[in-house]
């Protein structure tokens, strides 16, 4: 769907800008890859009471986050740690946090994801526990609610509710649809189950001819997804990498394309076995090329669409792998070969498919492609 620009142009996020632009690609060097940063927070136990029972509770772990551009919503996570949309903060490093009543905090913006459209912000001196975090996606159909501060503060704690619409998957990812009623400034706010516990983070509202607000087809990002872009794990919980979860312990298929020599020359490329390992956001590989060449490195997940000057947008029409498929969470890999080649690759899984490719060289100038 976001492939049709008439779709990117009804489906504005909070702000009225089009939602989660995918514009950032992949960089390669010849250092190591960095981890990126990581938080763990504490599982909170899941809610059983009624949502309008928990009300008042609910209202003090939404905050309204205040700007010098504007106001959105956002909710906590756990002690110090708060959940918002990045076009609520983007530009700023630091913003204030107003409860729920008029008490306002300083906050510092620890790391945000613009393709997504999701911030980690930390605050000291709240004193919150942290919303309980529902998995399980919701069924269409099912209750919820949204808490927010529409049109800004003066509207803080407002509770609107709907059900929910349909589960759909975009380029950026999987969203929640529902009817249940936001508009600018329930940006970044949380939307619950009927049981008060964290479904998805409010996103975008759907705008028709003439700029106006589509009543009842608004969009959340649900929650683990927004978990995973920030690289923020429950203690207890399993990892939530879509790249692990699908290339760990996986074999893979690599195809090299040589810049010179006998495999070169006879216009063939051979499919030899490799093999991918590790969990989380982290982990292995090795192969060993055709020309018996053995190579191996480590990976690391990045959230990212490939870009201008990703691998695979410049060698796409060498290994025959298009860079334009929906879905896609992206890493990058760094090693090694025998040879003393070095040797980096960045590759792509589809979640809906289950599957993966990716496009590697090394500084022999030889190209590889890669399928699991």
């Amino acid at each position: 769907m976001v492939a049709d620009p008439a779709f990117v142009e009804a489906v504005k996020d909070l702000s009225g800008k089009p939602a989660a632009p995918a514009d950032n690609g992949l960089m390669f060097n010849q250092s190591a890859p960095q981890a990126p940063a990581s938080d763990e927070i504490p599982r909170v136990q899941l809610r059983s009471a009624a949502f309008q029972d928990q009300i008042p509770d609910l209202r003090q772990q939404v905050v309204t986050i205040l700007t010098p551009q504007g106001t959105g919503s956002g909710f906590y996570i756990a002690d110090g740690l708060l959940l918002t949309n990045h076009h609520v903060i983007e530009g700023f490093k630091n913003v204030k946090v107003r409860f729920f009543g008029s008490r306002e905090l300083p906050a510092e913006v620890l790391r945000s994801d613009a393709q997504r459209d999701v911030a980690l912000v930390k605050v000291e001196g709240g004193g919150m526990t942290g919303l309980p975090i529902q998995f399980d996606k919701p069924q269409v159909g099912a209750r919820v609610y949204v808490v927010g501060s529409p049109l800004g503060q003066r509207n803080e704690g407002t509770v609107t509710t709907g059900i929910v619409s349909a589960l759909r998957d975009t380029q950026q990812g999987p969203i929640i649809q529902s009817d249940a009623a936001v508009t600018h400034g329930n940006s970044g706010g949380p939307l619950f189950d009927d049981k008060g516990n964290i479904l998805g983070v409010t996103q975008a509202v759907s705008i028709g001819q003439g700029g106006a607000e589509v009543a009842g087809l608004n969009f959340f990002i649900p929650i683990d997804d927004a978990l995973r872009v920030l690289h923020v794990s429950v203690a207890g919980m399993p990892a939530t990498s879509t790249v692990a979860a699908a290339a760990g312990g996986r074999e893979i298929q690599v195809v090299m394309y040589p810049a010179d020599g006998p495999l070169k020359k006879s216009g063939k490329t051979q499919a030899v076995p490799g093999k991918v390992g590790g969990g989380g956001t982290a982990g292995t590989f090795a192969f060993t090329r055709p020309d018996g060449v053995s190579c191996d490195g480590k990976w690391t997940t990045l959230q990212s669409q490939p870009g201008a000057d990703s691998l695979l947008t410049k060698y796409g029409t060498v290994t025959g792998i298009s860079s334009k498929v929906s879905g896609m969470v992206g890493g990058l890999a760094i090693g090694a070969c025998s040879n003393s080649a070095t040797f980096q690759a960045e590759y792509y899984v589809v979640p809906t498919a289950d599957s993966g490719f990716g496009v590697a060289t090394d500084s022999n100038g030889n190209i590889y492609k890669i399928i699991f």
